[in-house]
């Protein structure tokens, strides 16, 4: 799916720090502390989902920007919201990969 709009564009970043962000997430909703999320989970940082990700980030070029997206929160009360990151490259989004959908 490249088909989202640039308005779902929320942050722009770097695998590193999509990955630091997630682990985060997983230790806020677990009540843990980082370090030991980080590490216990810092090879597998997107769950079943890492070889996934690590395919995807491997598609990034040089000038080429990793960003964040989510579909509007009115998405996800309809069941229709997606969540996930995209390679945006000379202004297009390039590829996106989904990491939630309701």
């Amino acid at each position: 799916m490249t088909d989202i709009p640039h308005e779902w564009l929320q942050r722009v970043g770097t695998p590193e720090e999509f990955e630091r962000a997630r682990l985060e997430r997983t230790a806020a909703a677990f009540n843990l502390p980082f370090e030991k999320v980080a590490e216990k989970f810092a090879a597998c940082p997107f769950g079943e989902m890492t070889d996934s990700w690590r395919r995807f980030v491997q598609s990034l070029r040089e000038g080429d920007e990793l960003w964040s997206f989510s579909s509007p929160d009115v998405t996800f009360s309809k069941k229709l919201g997606c969540q996930g990151y995209a390679i945006v490259r000379d202004g297009i989004i390039h590829e996106t990969l989904i990491t939630l959908q309701t």
